[in-house]
């Protein structure tokens, strides 16, 4: 028995033949064709989205490098041209923000960490400063923390952000406001004592 290619083609769902399928069952799962239930993917219960960015824009990238001097011939704007992060629309910049984190290792159990990228308004993003030698042990607690504070501070730099703390000075300034009453500090007093 021979199979031609036209064969396998008709006999091979196609990626949107899949997609609409997973639509139908809406709990992101797809029924095969044994009854078999495989995950549909979203990373989350609450159905099919892809998770929310709120700042797609900023690409972070760790090098480890076997020679310092690689670090000055690294292909930065090639591979931000090149970089996928799944979404879906088009950036508004051609080079979009990014910080690279070049680690060398200077001896065993010793890497020396060099930064590379954008600045930000809020100057560098710790614990990984740049020309700073860390502990390989501390290194992927202190990559994460670094990534994690990067993330952040990009977010608080659209035009708009309001951090936390000023937004509740000002729910604390409103409800002064909204409940005020026009006392002198001794009418205050009298009227609390004869309540």
């Amino acid at each position: 028995m021979s199979l031609s290619s036209d064969d396998v083609k008709s006999a091979t769902p196609t990626s949107s033949d899949v997609h609409s399928e997973r639509r139908k069952g809406g709990d992101g799962s797809t029924a095969g064709t044994d009854g078999v239930h495989t995950y549909g993917g979203g990373g989350s219960s609450m159905g099919n989205t892809p998770p929310s960015r709120r700042s797609s824009e900023l690409r972070v990238m760790l090098v480890w490098l076997e020679r310092n001097e690689d670090m000055l011939h690294f292909p930065v704007d090639d591979l931000l041209s090149t970089c996928d992060d799944g979404d879906e629309r088009t950036s508004a910049t051609a080079n979009p923000a990014y910080l690279v984190i070049f680690v060398h290792q200077v001896e065993p159990g010793l890497v020396h960490i060099r930064t590379k990228g954008s600045t930000n308004r809020f100057g560098e993003a710790g614990p990984l400063c740049d020309s700073l030698s860390v502990s390989l042990a501390l290194l992927p607690s202190f990559v994460r923390l670094t990534v994690l504070n990067i993330v952040r501070r990009n977010v608080a730099e659209i035009d708009n952000y309001q951090f936390t703390h000023t937004k509740r000075k000002q729910a604390i300034v409103d409800f002064g406001k909204k409940y005020a009453s026009n006392l002198t500090y001794e009418d205050f007093l009298l009227r609390l004592m004869l309540w």
